[in-house]
């Protein structure tokens, strides 16, 4: 929810079957009417993926963030064979519904991050400058930095999965799975 002009805006962020499993937004842009339209942010086939998305980004900047990945699950106790699949990073504004470029696309940018997974550190390398934030695996920011070219980060996280996201100069997003060992 946001407030703009006196109105209260709201949006649900969802995935649905009824929208061909999608990342999908139902929203108002004031909550007093029952004028709540859909619309879809990308034309991703999702699978069964659940949402989530940067929270602090959300609040600080108004800014939706959204983790995109292709999840695989079967029919009540079966499971669907998926190879492992890239975690993107889906970028809207709201914004976007006053100018009506309701259309975004997943910006993945190469980066690397090696060795992964590390004992120790972990090397992230880009071209130019960049800034990154590493999220715990239940979606919490644990530390921020910034680097140019590349950075050894990763020797205060404790044994488990990250989630690293960066952005370069281009304003590009990268996200990846980090995996620290004992």
């Amino acid at each position: 929810m946001r407030q703009v002009s006196g109105k209260v805006q709201a949006y649900i962020l969802y995935r649905d079957v009824e929208q061909a499993d999608k990342p999908s937004l139902l929203y108002t842009l004031d909550i007093k009417t029952s004028a709540w339209k859909t619309i879809n942010l990308s034309n991703e086939y999702l699978g069964s993926w659940e949402p989530s998305f940067d929270t602090e980004l959300w609040k600080s900047k108004e800014l939706l963030h959204v983790f995109v990945q292709r999840v695989g699950q079967g029919d009540g106790e079966s499971l669907e064979q998926l190879d492992p699949q890239t975690v993107t990073i889906l970028e809207w504004n709201p914004q976007s519904l006053v100018t009506g470029n309701v259309e975004n696309a997943i910006e993945l940018d190469e980066v690397s991050a090696f060795p992964n997974p590390f004992t120790d550190q972990i090397t992230i390398g880009a071209e130019g400058h960049f800034d990154y934030w590493i999220y715990s695996d239940a979606g919490q920011l644990l530390t921020t930095g910034n680097g140019n070219r590349n950075v050894a980060i990763g020797a205060e996280l404790s044994t488990g999965i990250y989630l690293l996201k960066l952005r370069g100069t281009d304003n590009k997003w990268y996200w990846n799975k980090l995996i620290k060992l004992p």
